[in-house]
């Protein structure tokens, strides 16, 4: 079970290195490459959607605590 969140770690930290090799190679190439992003609007409705339980979780995180303490009471750790 470990070495799945291994290998999600190493992955995501890979992903996470190319994007910042990328990024640096834009920002010291001197290439100034201005790309308008077109948004739209279902991917908006989308990302505010995930975005707003992460918000009110971020500040109003008791029900999950409690929930899980509630678990862990049943389990009995």
């Amino acid at each position: 079970s470990y070495f799945i969140l291994i290998a999600i770690g190493i992955l995501s930290s890979a992903v996470f290195l190319y994007f910042i090799f990328k990024l640096t190679l834009v920002l010291f190439s001197g290439k100034n490459v201005q790309k308008t992003a077109k948004t739209e609007t279902l991917s908006l409705i989308i990302l505010l959607i995930l975005l707003i339980p992460n918000i009110l979780l971020g500040f109003y995180f008791e029900p999950v605590l409690n929930s899980a303490r509630y678990c862990t009471n049943l389990i009995g750790i």
